[in-house]
């Protein structure tokens, strides 16, 4: 399991304890899905808003610029949509196209407003619903603010770099290729769908996040529980990604916290 991933068991474990009473619940959602926010506030079973996670030092948002003809443009396969804020960065990445051209996996700052970079993050945010976020300081004590607040408490700055573009779940073309990698390493193996999401079924016990290759892609695999394993296609493209990164600044301010309380207890 991921550091980000325990963190995120961490928050809800504490939000169900400290605030899960009578029909209100705190339920774990987005996972590994950028597109969603990460714990569900739930009230009887209802759906009243979303609160994302972040750890201390972390990336917060990211999009995919294309270099065409010498000048880059907006990916249409990014999960957020274009707006004003990623217009502006993109049109100084243009303006300054000698300087940021030879992008490579070595990041190169963007020499903007860290502002600029916190509007694009609280935007991308509250899309996704979520009205709070939560981290803990670097003493492991939980920090909870609403989402419009989140210049406050990170220091935010911005880079320019190649990287792998994410994983995708496996499509049944694609089964029998990582079927027999998995044979031929580990023996036998048993593909399971549930949805979309493809499962290795094995006897042996595969390292979490093993990487096999074959003829045309890269694959993923994701210990689940005892002898399953989530498999995920890895992308074969680098592309250029602007990219957010944080770094928590601010201790609790408790008015906050008594905002959330007030956002919950108005849900009840």
């Amino acid at each position: 399991m991921e550091n980000w991933e325990r963190f995120e068991n961490d928050c809800v474990e504490y939000l169900q304890k400290k605030y899960g009473y009578g029909n209100l619940k705190f339920e774990q959602t987005g996972k590994s899905d950028s597109t969603v926010s990460d714990i569900a506030v739930l009230d009887d079973g209802n759906l009243k808003f979303f609160i994302e996670v972040k750890m201390a030092d972390a990336q917060s948002g990211q999009f995919v610029l294309l270099d065409e003809s010498r000048r880059f443009v907006f990916s249409n396969q990014n999960k957020s949509s274009e707006n004003e804020i990623s217009e502006y960065i993109l049109k100084h990445i243009n303006d300054n196209y000698e300087h940021y051209k030879n992008v490579s996996t070595a990041s190169t700052k963007i020499d903007l407003s860290p502002e600029i970079f916190a509007t694009w993050i609280i935007n991308h945010y509250l899309e996704n619903g979520a009205k709070f976020i939560i981290t803990s300081d670097y003493s492991n004590s939980f920090i909870i603010f609403p989402t419009e607040k989140f210049y406050e408490y990170f220091e935010i700055s911005a880079s320019f770099r190649k990287k792998k573009s994410g994983s995708r779940d496996l499509p049944a073309i694609q089964k029998s290729e990582i079927q027999e990698l998995i044979i031929s390493k580990y023996g036998r193996c048993e593909i399971v769908y549930e949805g979309k999401k493809a499962y290795a079924i094995v006897n042996e016990t595969i390292p979490d996040k093993e990487k096999l290759t074959g003829m045309k892609y890269s694959y993923q695999l994701n210990c689940e529980s005892n002898g399953k394993y989530l498999i995920r296609v890895l992308s074969n493209t680098n592309n250029a990604n602007v990219i957010f990164s944080i770094r928590l600044k601010q201790k609790q301010e408790q008015s906050d916290v008594y905002s959330f309380e007030h956002e919950i207890g108005a849900a009840k």
